[in-house]
């Protein structure tokens, strides 16, 4: 009996490794994965948050702080769209509510590690004011998920809830996207 129930495993096993190599052999569909880097970069949904330490010359200097979240859809291995929110301190609170633009200068899916290119345009919502922050920066992914994200920006928003002006708020981008 066990000679048996060996013998048909054995030959299921061996049924199963030779399917496999006749299917991948005489299939005209084959997957493709040229890709040097682990993951593909894909369209779809894609996410971003980010701790962004800032500092201002504005009567001494004002340090600040803030965290940011995106969520949008990835067009291609370059392009990204989508909207987030988020919030700053730095003496006072503010509410950045905000549309965002990505562009990958290299695709992420021949190059490891790539800089990249971004712009937030929305409003302040606490001040009613525009918020600004052009960015650039560049992806270190660390394995397949989720990817660093490290850049700097200029974050121009009111340097109080009562001026009119903007005021460029120097800033570290420190993130994940996933």
């Amino acid at each position: 009996m066990k000679r048996n129930t060996l013998f048909v495993l054995c030959a299921l096993v061996g049924l199963n490794a030779f399917a496999q190599m006749a299917g991948s052999a005489s299939s005209s569909y084959k997957i493709r994965n040229d890709n040097p880097v682990t993951g593909a970069y894909n369209k779809g949904y894609k996410g971003f948050v980010d701790i962004t330490p800032s500092l201002f010359p504005y009567d001494g200097i004002i340090f600040g702080i803030g965290a940011h979240t995106t969520h949008g859809y990835q067009f291609s291995p370059y392009f990204f769209a989508g909207a987030g929110i988020g919030i700053n301190y730095n003496e006072d609170i503010y509410v950045p509510i905000f549309g965002e633009l990505r562009f990958n200068l290299q695709n992420p899916n021949t190059h490891k590690n790539t800089p990249f290119i971004g712009m937030r345009i929305g409003i302040e919502a606490v001040c009613t004011g525009l918020y600004i922050d052009p960015f650039i920066g560049y992806r270190i992914p660390l394995g397949n998920s989720p990817t660093l994200n490290i850049g700097i920006g200029c974050q121009l928003m009111p340097p109080d809830p009562w001026d009119d002006e903007l005021c460029p708020f120097i800033s570290i981008h420190t993130g994940i996207e996933f």
